[in-house]
């Protein structure tokens, strides 16, 4: 689905280095994304307070808050986000309390970029926040790049 807009992507993981090869990955796809990474769900809280994302990609595991906790409340606060849930300890309880909280997606660690992609691809088809304007490249206080 070709479109003229932007496509805001939040990806939340605490992981710098899986952080920074997400974001570079969809940097470098023909689709136009903004993209903003934050290294806590309290980083995310805030990206979320300044402007809307159509897709957040959270790992479960993070510092403080849980990607489950971040996403019960992305669900009550922005409910038209769409959030794909990713980790490397995948359980079935964990996924089932994901789809319960309302996970658009649930991936395992490790997983082929592709197959992530499709996911967004997928959220973004059902709906969700994009953003009229065209990116440039800026730092986002929580150390990831920002395309803004």
């Amino acid at each position: 689905m070709a479109s003229l807009q932007v496509r805001r992507i939040l990806i939340v993981e605490d992981e710098k280095t899986l952080s920074y090869f997400l974001a570079q990955s969809f940097l470098k796809e023909p689709e136009d994304y903004e993209v903003v990474t934050t290294g806590s769900a309290e980083e995310a809280l805030e990206a979320l307070a300044e402007r809307p994302f159509g897709v957040i990609i959270t790992d479960v595991v993070l510092p403080k808050i849980s990607g489950l906790d971040l996403l019960q409340r992305v669900r009550a606060d922005w409910p038209e986000a769409r959030v794909i849930i990713i980790t490397a300890y995948g359980a079935d309880t964990i996924r089932e309390r994901a789809h319960a909280l309302g996970a658009f997606e649930y991936i395992d660690k490790p997983f082929p970029f592709p197959e992530l992609k499709r996911a967004v691809l997928r959220a973004f088809e059902a709906g969700g926040p994009e953003a009229p304007a065209p990116p440039q490249l800026q730092e986002h206080s929580g150390g990831g790049t920002c395309r803004q």
